[in-house]
């Protein structure tokens, strides 16, 4: 009598292995995407998830005023480690075999369910990150000379003024109203199209401003000030001069022109330059003026700014580019704004 066959282990029903090359890339591309591929729905929710996770841990830094750019650089290094070590996992789970047997690949429902998941979180967290939390600039005029260049895009910590005022000398975003004759507030100008506008905060509330002969004072006492022997050459040649003011508690950097008055610049406008009768800050309001001081538009000409067009903070450079060239300036790149 003929032996009985053996049935065979690997029979034509079992699940081909999946491919441990194919995991891992699958994950450097999508993370989770390499555990759905090995069979795994759970697992690959969890380490998106994870990922995500660490994206946020390196936008908290990248937003935090106070972080250097070493610390910048070792966070991202780390959620790049991160990402990698999820790969490596989801191709180890790719060769694991169960009873012997590979596991059976996951339905085009568990693919398509992971897929929808994934799209839908990533959105609502970018809506999220963008409209509270992260705002991102592009300066374009000679506002914030020396500090900013035009070319540079900064990054603006949204969530820094939720329940918590600007500090004074803190270089702000915020909306303004662009009309056909310039620029206004937004309660001056309701329905006219807004438009983001870069300076630093000088006034709070009930504050007392003024510029008496080109000199700013506030609260009555000239706001500290000293040369620092140094000049800046401007888009239109003019050679600026670079004083250090205090302003609360912290040191920024302004330019002047020393020769205003030989500019050809109308009486009017030199006056509302220079001498600006005392303005008391409302309630809720602010009282800004750009870094170049002579040549910016500032509140000294639409008025006093309300809170609630407040944008945040600028927190860093995150690329800066020439804007003759288009080259990248990466001495820039990353540092940190005063």
């Amino acid at each position: 009598m003929d032996e009985e066959q053996q049935p065979n282990e690997e029979s034509t029903d079992s699940p081909r292995p999946r491919r441990r090359w194919a995991a891992f890339l699958a994950s450097l591309v999508l993370p989770g995407l390499g555990h759905v591929y090995a069979g795994s729905l759970v697992r690959g929710v969890l380490a998106w998830a994870v990922c995500s996770g660490a994206v946020y841990a390196w936008f908290a830094v990248l937003t935090n005023q106070e972080a250097e750019l070493s610390t910048v650089v070792k966070t991202a290094a780390g959620v790049a480690g991160v990402w990698l070590l999820v790969a490596v996992h989801a191709a180890w789970r790719a060769g694991v075999r169960r009873h012997g047997v590979p596991r059976r690949p996951p339905s085009k429902a568990a693919y398509w369910g992971f897929l929808t998941l994934v799209v839908v979180g990533t959105l609502a967290q970018g809506y999220w990150v963008y409209a509270g939390w992260v705002y991102v600039y592009e300066v374009k005029g000679e506002v914030a000379l020396p500090g900013l260049s035009p070319g540079d895009w900064v990054i603006v910590n949204r969530s820094a003024y939720n329940g918590a005022p600007p500090e004074p000398g803190e270089l702000a975003v915020f909306w303004l109203a662009k009309d056909r004759d310039g620029l206004y507030t937004t309660q001056q100008r309701p329905h006219a199209t807004r438009v983001p506008v870069l300076m630093r905060v000088v006034g709070q509330p009930h504050d007392k401003v003024s510029v008496r002969r080109g000199v700013l004072y506030l609260n009555k006492l000239p706001v500290p000030t000293k040369p620092t022997g140094k000049t800046h050459l401007d888009a239109q040649n003019r050679e600026l001069s670079i004083e250090e003011q205090t302003l609360g508690q912290r040191v920024v950097k302004v330019v002047i022109d020393p020769n205003i008055s030989q500019r050809g610049m109308p009486a009017s406008v030199l006056n509302q330059i220079q001498e600006m009768p005392r303005v008391i800050v409302d309630r809720d309001h602010f009282f800004l003026l750009g870094d170049n001081r002579h040549y910016t538009v500032d509140s000294r000409f639409w008025g006093l700014l309300h809170k609630d067009d407040l944008i945040g903070p600028v927190v860093r450079v995150i690329v800066s580019r020439d804007s003759e060239t288009g080259s990248i300036r990466w001495g820039r790149t990353g540092q940190l704004v005063e």
